[in-house]
């Protein structure tokens, strides 16, 4: 009867030690192991095409995620227009939307649509400066619009049109989507040379440029 035993056991024994060597024998090392993802691409602060002032080549790119019915964004509009006029030509300035009002897409829409015509910064300048006019209103506000394109002297017939626009609208989506993407929580979000600014203030503004310069010279 242990003869028997012996004899149904040896060979599990065996059978089990097999099987566990060819295991192991076939496991890779750590560094033998294959990548076949291809490597994420790092998301990029900037957008082919969108609204921007100076030179690509300038030491510092600063882009500001913006929404057109944001107040503070309205409030941070004249400080930043001096901070790109006291710090040209070092600064290439890119716009991009992020939006979060009830208005804020027909409000992109019509500048994406001024932009077609070379009037970005202009209705910006409007839509910020007289945002009380149309920001939180129910209804359309793109009559509002059309007056402002008016008094801008652009081109309406086209304006109209460029407002329904698909691929205008999805710049502005783009925007959205990879400013979400990125972290960008709210307006004005700001980036130095592709890193976020977390001291949202003029002086702040100031010297986060100041350093970003005695860094690239």
């Amino acid at each position: 009867m242990k003869k028997d035993i012996k004899f149904i056991l040896f060979p599990l024994i065996a059978l089990v030690i097999f099987g566990l060597a060819m295991y192991f024998l076939n496991q890779k090392k750590p560094d033998e192991v294959s990548n076949t993802e291809a490597p994420q691409q790092q998301l990029s602060v900037l957008r082919e095409g969108a609204p921007s002032l100076g030179s690509p080549s300038a030491k510092i790119t600063l882009v500001e995620f913006f929404d057109p019915e944001c107040e503070a964004c309205s409030a941070f509009h004249p400080i930043l227009k001096d901070i790109l006029n006291d710090f040209a030509p070092d600064i290439y300035f890119v716009a991009r939307y992020m939006l979060y009002h009830g208005n804020s897409q027909e409000a992109a829409n019509a500048l994406e649509a001024a932009r077609v015509q070379g009037k970005f910064w202009e209705l910006q300048d409007i839509l910020f400066v007289r945002q009380s006019e149309w920001s939180h209103k129910k209804e359309s506000v793109m009559p509002i619009f059309e007056k402002y394109a008016e008094e801008l002297k652009m081109d309406l017939n086209k304006f109209k049109l460029d407002v329904n626009d698909t691929n205008l609208k999805a710049n502005i989506a783009k925007d959205v989507a990879e400013g979400n993407a990125i972290g960008v929580r709210g307006t004005p979000s700001f980036f130095i040379n592709g890193r976020p600014m977390t001291n949202l203030s003029d002086s702040g503004l100031r010297e986060a440029i100041v350093e970003e310069l005695k860094k690239v010279k």
